[in-house]
Formats: C-alpha cells, sequence, structure tokens
C-alpha cells in the first residue's frame, strides 16, 4: 500500500483524513511525498484539484466539493518502487513507451487513455495501413510505425493498463477467467478514441460458463450482439479461444456462437496460432490462449470476425512469447517470486523478459541473452541502467534460469543488486 507524507506526517492511501489534508495542503502549497522507497529520497508529489464533474480547477471561486488528486511529477514515474501505484515502466521494460504521446496519450486526469488504433471500431472507420514493412532506418516510417496500436499492442495495452502482467506468491490459484474479464472490462471503461469517449461499450468478455446458468449467459451476449449489430459497430470480443473447426472458431464460456474468419486474415491467424501452441506444449503443460477479436455481426446474425489477436499466457494467465520466456516465469513462479512482465506491443522491442520486484526499491530487470546482447538489446539495457534499475543476464539456453537473490525492503542496503549474468 503506497504511503505519503504531508506536513510531517503519514497517511496510507486509504487513510479517510487523507483528502482533507490533501486539500489543505493544496491551499497552504505544501508538497505531499511518496514514501514507496522509505530508505531513499522521498519523492515529491504533484496535487491535482479538479471540479466534482471531473475537469480542473484554477482558481478559488468554484463550490466546495472539489476533488484533489495526487499524481506523480513528470518524468519520475521509473523512480517510483515498482510496487507504488505511481510506478511508471521506463523505456526497455514495457513496449508501450514508444506508442506514448502518439498511440497512446493520457487525458489530463492521468487514469484516461486516448487511444489511435490500426483497426476499426464501426462499419464507416478505415483500418489504417499495415505498417510491417518499414524499416527502422527511416525517421518518418518510425514515427508512423508507432502512430497506432496493432489489435496485438492494444491487447497487450489492456492485460497492462489492468496489471494482468503482475505475479506474486500470494496471487498463484487466486486469478480465475472471471477476475480477468472484471479486470479487462473495468479497464476498458477508461479508454477512449478521439471518435468514441468509452471503449466500454464496445467491449464484451463472457462470465465463466455453468450448464444452469447457460441461458443467462447467452443472453448477456445477445444483447451486446443486436446492439452492435443495429448500430453497425464491431464488438471488441476478450476471451480465451478453445477451438477452430472447418473455419469457424469458438471461445470458452461462449459454446453457443461460432465465429467466421474473414478471408484475409484466415492465413495469418493459423500461422499465429500454429506459433502459439508450439509454445503451449511447454513442460508445464497447457496454460491458456489469450484473445481480442473485432466482431462485426452481419446480416442474419452471422459473426465475422476481421481481426484478432491471440498470446499464450502461463496458467496464472501472465502473457509469453517464446519458451526461454516460459521457463523464466515458471522458475519465478516456482520461488514465489515477484515480477513484471514485459509485453512488447507486437513490435519486437528489445526490452527485458520481465522485472523482479523484490530485490529492493528498483527491483531488477531481467534480460534473456543469446550468447551475446544484439545491439538493440545493448542500448535497452543502457536505457534501464541510465534509470538506476539493475539489470540481470539471464542465459537463453539454460535449462532453469538462474534468478538474483531477493533483497529485503526492511533494511537501508535493500537499494539494488548488483548486474550480473546468470552462470
Amino acid at each position: 500500500m503506497t504511503a505519503y507524507e504531508i506536513d510531517n506526517r503519514a497517511y496510507d492511501e486509504d487513510d479517510a483524513e487523507l483528502p482533507a489534508a490533501l486539500k489543505r495542503a493544496h491551499g497552504g502549497g505544501s508538497r505531499p511525498l511518496c514514501l514507496c522507497r522509505p530508505f531513499s529520497a522521498k519523492l515529491p508529489m504533484v496535487i491535482e484539484r479538479r471540479s466534482a464533474l471531473g475537469q480542473a480547477v484554477i482558481g478559488q471561486n468554484t463550490p466546495g466539493h472539489d476533488l484533489y488528486i495526487l499524481r506523480r511529477m513528470p518524468g519520475q514515474g521509473h523512480e517510483h518502487n515498482p510496487a507504488c501505484r505511481h510506478y511508471e515502466a521506463p523505456e526497455g521494460l514495457t513496449g508501450r513507451a514508444d506508442h506514448l504521446g502518439g498511440a497512446i496519450r493520457t487525458d489530463d486526469d492521468g487514469a484516461h487513455h486516448i487511444l489511435r488504433l490500426a483497426f476499426p471500431l464501426s462499419h464507416k472507420d478505415k483500418a489504417a495501413a499495415s505498417d510491417g514493412a518499414m524499416t527502422l532506418g527511416d525517421a518518418s516510417k518510425l514515427r508512423k510505425r508507432f502512430a497506432r496500436l496493432s489489435l496485438l499492442g492494444f491487447l497487450h495495452h489492456v492485460l497492462e493498463t489492468a496489471e494482468l502482467h503482475k505475479m506474486h506468491k500470494g496471487l498463484h490459484g487466486k486469478r480465475s477467467w472471471n477476475v480477468m474479464r472484471g479486470r479487462i472490462l473495468e479497464t476498458m471503461s477508461a479508454q477512449a478514441t478521439s471518435r468514441y469517449r468509452n471503449l466500454a461499450a464496445f467491449s464484451f468478455a463472457p462470465r465463466i460458463f455453468s450448464p444452469e446458468h447457460k441461458d443467462e449467459l447467452f443472453r448477456d451476449w445477445r444483447v451486446i450482439e443486436r446492439k452492435a449489430g443495429a448500430e453497425k459497430r464491431s464488438i471488441l470480443l476478450f476471451a480465451e479461444l478453445k477451438d477452430i473447426d472447418a473455419g469457424q472458431i469458438t471461445f470458452k464460456h461462449l459454446p453457443q456462437r461460432r465465429f467466421t474468419l474473414k478471408p484475409d486474415i484466415q492465413k495469418p491467424f493459423l500461422d499465429a496460432l500454429e506459433r502459439i501452441t508450439g509454445l503451449m506444449t511447454g513442460p508445464r503443460g497447457a496454460g491458456h490462449v489469450i484473445a481480442c477479436a473485432v466482431v462485426i455481426v452481419g446480416e442474419g446474425d452471422t459473426l465475422s470476425i476481421i481481426d484478432i489477436a491471440m498470446t499464450a499466457a502461463t496458467p496464472h494467465w501472465i502473457p509469453f512469447g517464446s519458451m526461454a520466456e516460459y521457463r523464466l516465469l515458471v522458475a519465478s513462479d516456482d520461488q514465489g517470486r515477484g515480477y513484471f512482465k514485459s509485453l512488447d506491443y507486437g513490435q519486437d522491442n528489445a526490452i527485458a523478459a520481465l522485472l523482479l520486484t523484490d530485490t529492493g526499491d528498483s527491483g531488477t530487470a531481467v534480460f534473456l541473452i543469446d550468447e551475446q546482447p544484439t545491439d538493440a538489446q545493448v542500448q535497452a539495457i543502457k536505457a534501464i541502467e541510465d534509470k538506476g534499475i539493475p539489470v540481470w543476464r539471464c542465459d537463453i539456453a539454460e535449462g532453469r534460469p538462474t534468478l538474483p537473490p531477493r533483497r529485503s525492503r526492511t533494511s537501508p542496503t535493500e537499494a539494488g543488486v548488483p548486474g550480473g549474468t546468470a552462470p
């Protein structure tokens, strides 16, 4: 739990007296301090005054029902402890960094995202041209490459925003599809585009299926299906992939409906599914295939998928993209380690595989290295180390990765672990 110091007094984030303290501090010009790193410098925070309607307030001539919101200082997100609610992963730890300010912009309240998408949300929208053939050497093309989110980038953005890329020992066995569903739908209420203010209206994720509630569950789907058909807009379906037969897809917890793939995405889908299926035959057996599909409702209530993104996930629902990442996650889970899984947003970024959060105030970025780091990995490692975050290198060929030791957060010696290479 995050705590703050205001006028030499500490407050937990759920302290009933915190709102009044923020109001006093805002009026008196005091600067709250975040206490997420107890043996490092206390991090200054910004108090933003907003009206009850969520609008920024300037001056004092407004009714007394304003909200006082704590926000991190610009450029200091990475300085917070990884467990702090104000933490923001820097470049090299998330593919999101490439899209910030372009495909992903943060609204004034700091809690809503305005997205530019490379796929349509209505029958009138036109999908952006594919940027797959662009080269990194062309600066204008590079800007365009990150100007819109692909569907896979969007899926990873949703999972990261919902904090479904995080794991620690206390979560083992407690993350079910219903938990995933709730967090995803909650997150979608804070996603928007320049045209649509709330993407939750487009979103559907089925509840866990049970025979005794199958009619009710089917009615849930029919409500959004009919609404989307009448308004000629897409459905953003989040679900676990179940099966494909004769070109038709079924999803778990939604067995009553079958979905047809648009012809031009059938081959890319099958190629992606073959790669993911290969990852699912790991030493611990099957995990999950998390999918996000853009569905349109046609005549006669036919359901067509015009775009689909998938990611393999461990039994704990953590996404991964290779067997080396899978082995790293298994080793971390077996040891009960706390971590964030880095998500690449479909751009093949040279980013850390994960950030261990139990190795001190800054955590430790873990890179999977194949003999020698690539030039892109060298740059990513330098960017992370420049932020004061230790780096640990694991040999990609190692059967069971060796991880850096835990560091307690209860003593001044916790400040981090030196970078190293797993033996």
